[in-house]
């Protein structure tokens, strides 16, 4: 009697089909990953803290644009002593942009994170900021 030697394509055909079990297992484990990472997709960020913006002493009869980083608060003239604009805070970093419409010269503030009350004031071309918590 004679030893048969073990058949290489039924070897090839074992590794092939151990091969292919451990992709589909690779294959349904990313998937079930990926599936749980998108059970917690983001939810929109809201906050609570607001900016109230005074326009005081030297913006009466001046065309002004109020930005807030992008968002354009107020374009139109300023009628009265004091204006007061609020908006809730939408950003984690804000940029307050003042734009003189007659000259288009912007002046620039960093705001707080957690909001308050801003005073604007001008004194002929330059315009200062005093920031106060609430």
């Amino acid at each position: 009697m004679h030893k048969r030697l073990h058949n290489p394509n039924k070897q090839f055909m074992i590794g092939a089909g151990i091969l292919a079990f451990a992709v589909i297992c690779v294959v349904v484990l990313f998937t079930l990953l990926a599936l749980r990472m998108n059970h917690k997709s983001e939810q929109p960020v809201t906050y609570n803290d607001i900016y109230q913006i005074e326009l005081k002493n030297g913006f009466m009869g001046e065309s002004v644009s109020i930005y807030i980083n992008d968002s354009l608060l107020f374009n139109q003239n300023v009628d009265t002593d004091t204006l007061r604009l609020q908006i809730k805070r939408f950003n984690d970093t804000n940029a307050l942009l003042v734009v003189n419409n007659h000259t288009d010269k912007v002046t620039t503030f960093n705001l707080k994170e957690k909001g308050g009350r801003i005073i604007l004031r001008k004194k002929g071309e330059i315009i200062s900021m005093t920031s106060i918590d609430w």
